[in-house]
């Protein structure tokens, strides 16, 4: 964990991304078990990230321009409140993603944002 590379939010991929089982073990002992908020822990130890959450959570910080944040540097600070974050954002998406299927006219709608909510939450 050397560093890590924020790219603009506006070129990043829109599927979740998934952060190794190392840097997440690193990100743990750095930052403590607020790290798994972020996503779903999978099986192998990785992360799934939603690459949404990131972003909404990323924009504010970047302003147009990389972030970049070093382990031992100065914006050591600045990962951490991306990852808390991208967890409020997570939270949000979830009780969004509820009232959605809470509130839907139809079955299959409801099905649809269940999906959505299931594979936010679980992975599946």
């Amino acid at each position: 964990m050397d560093k890590y590379m924020i790219e603009e939010t506006s070129r990043m991929p829109e599927e979740d991304f998934v952060i190794d089982p190392k840097t997440v073990e690193e990100m743990i002992q750095a930052y403590g078990k607020r790290t798994l908020r972020m996503g779903t822990l999978n099986k192998d130890g990785s992360l799934s990230v939603p690459m949404d959450c990131f972003k909404e959570a990323a924009a504010p910080l970047l302003n147009g321009a990389p972030l970049l944040v070093h382990r031992a540097g100065p914006q050591m600070s600045d990962l951490g409140v991306v990852i808390d974050k991208v967890g409020e954002a997570r939270l949000r998406k979830v009780a969004v993603l509820t009232k959605a299927v809470q509130d839907s006219p139809t079955e299959d709608e409801a099905k649809k944002h269940w999906q959505r909510l299931a594979h936010l939450m679980f992975g599946c």
